[in-house]
């Protein structure tokens, strides 16, 4: 717990907190697997014995101890599985095999769209005693102005799911200086300014343009004499685009041996997608997310 001035900040830690949180749930969660491979299998079978979902896949062949819907390619199966959701069948989707790009595309143009879908990964990174959420590495190439903040919103439902109240944000850049040939120094400023007037309906403490060693080093912000408007490390890093944040998940999980997990905002529910090299322990926190988030989208 850290209190500073009025606010006080509880959080899940770590994905074993996570975990004990979403099996705590009773309500049953029923999950659609899209075209799935190895780990997407794994995953439902380690779910089902856990607890924490039930499992239908939508495939182009049967999988052996789970009710499957089979179908000729991956188009149709993923079509197929927004079907269930829109009818209340299943409570959401899990990305398996297809590619992503496909996936976003047909699901973008779906009736589960409900605002703007952005992509959350949520790290758990070695002797840091917090998880940390990182945007949007999937599916924003060059947000706009508008398009970043509602990308902050969609972190701030997750941050909620990790029982942030008041997520600490960080608007990245090369650096905490707006610099003119830098244009993500002008947004993140702006969005800032946004923020402190109250132009935005968001609970967060919003600062930027904050390079990534001041988001997560308060030594690193006494160093530069750098006040921000919270103390780091930062809940949130919001990156300036695509490019950017994928490059600072993927550093993180193969560099730094992060653990990640991985899910979609601004649909009916929350989507489960991960990469495509993501492991079964991966999959699973990810689907812990996604059935607490159920609770928090409602409230």
């Amino acid at each position: 717990m850290l209190l500073k001035g009025s606010w006080i900040y509880m959080s899940i830690k770590c994905f074993a907190e996570l975990k004990q949180k979403a099996l705590e749930i009773n309500e049953q969660f029923k999950v659609v697997g899209i075209w799935p491979d190895v780990e997407t299998i794994k995953t439902a079978e380690q779910a089902k014995n856990i607890g924490l979902a039930d499992f239908t896949f939508v495939f182009h062949e049967k999988i052996p101890g789970f009710p499957t819907i089979v179908v000729p390619n991956p188009q149709i199966a993923l079509e197929t599985g927004i079907d269930l959701v829109i009818r209340n069948e299943v409570d959401t989707l899990m990305k398996g095999l297809i590619n992503t790009s496909l996936f976003l595309k047909v699901l973008i143009k779906s009736k589960l769209i409900k605002g703007w879908v952005s992509h959350t990964s949520v790290l758990e990174i070695p002797n840091l005693d917090k998880l940390i959420i990182v945007t949007d590495g999937t599916v924003t190439p060059n947000p706009s102005i508008e398009q970043k903040i509602e990308i902050i919103k969609n972190a701030v439902l997750c941050a909620k799911v990790l029982e942030i109240t008041m997520p600490k944000v960080a608007l990245l850049s090369a650096n905490e200086w707006i610099t003119p040939n830098l244009s993500s120094t002008y947004d993140a400023a702006l969005i800032t300014k946004m923020f402190e007037r109250g132009q935005i309906e968001c609970e967060a403490l919003v600062d930027g343009p904050v390079s990534v060693d001041l988001a997560l080093s308060e030594k690193s912000a006494l160093k530069k004499r750098v006040a921000l408007r919270f103390d780091p490390p930062a809940d949130i890093l919001m990156a300036p685009d695509l490019e950017s944040a994928a490059f600072l998940i993927k550093s993180a999980v193969y560099i730094g041996k992060v653990s990640v997990a991985g899910v979609l905002w601004g649909m009916m529910s929350p989507v489960v997608l991960t990469s495509r090299s993501d492991n079964c322990g991966s999959r699973v926190i990810s689907l812990c997310i996604a059935k607490i988030a159920r609770g928090v989208i409602d409230s």
